[in-house]
């Protein structure tokens, strides 16, 4: 089962990138855009850009599974971070707590530095590196406690 989440996180973070690169290439997507006239348009911050109606309904199909891949992938890693690692001995210790607040407490001054300076999406772009750090690092720990090799703090 550890395994099988683990790839649903990967499905999900690779197609996240794919459909931004993809947005990028295209100058938006189709959720943000519009149809006007039998004419298709990509759209990004108000900007709006002509394509063909193959690559508008690419955009839309690619648009609806980022939702649905990107919320599978949150409960996959959301089960994995509660699920006990069978190397560790210690499932919670103090660092990790300590860590989690921390991680927390960035997440949420992300968010008021989001609504306070009125950046759109600035926790969209962070929140989910501050996850995959907290991941890595917590991965780390495990290794580190299931090889014996610790560190002075």
């Amino acid at each position: 089962m550890r395994n099988t989440l683990r790839i649903i996180c990967i499905i999900a973070f690779l197609n996240f990138w794919v459909f931004w690169y993809a947005a990028l290439i295209l100058g938006g997507d189709a959720f943000n855009g519009r149809i006007d006239g039998g004419r298709f348009f990509v759209g990004s911050h108000g900007e709006y850009t002509e394509v063909a109606e193959s690559v508008y309904k690419y955009s839309r199909i690619h648009v609806i599974s980022l939702f649905v891949t990107t919320l599978a992938g949150m409960a996959a890693a959301f089960i994995l971070g509660f699920m006990k690692d069978p190397y560790v001995t210690t499932f919670n210790t103090n660092r990790d707590k300590r860590r989690g607040f921390a991680c927390v407490g960035i997440i949420i001054a992300i968010i008021v530095a989001e609504d306070v300076s009125g950046i759109k999406n600035l926790g969209a772009w962070l929140v989910p590196l501050i996850l995959i750090a907290y991941a890595l690092l917590r991965r780390q720990d495990a290794i580190r406690q299931r090889t014996g090799v610790e560190d002075s703090n």
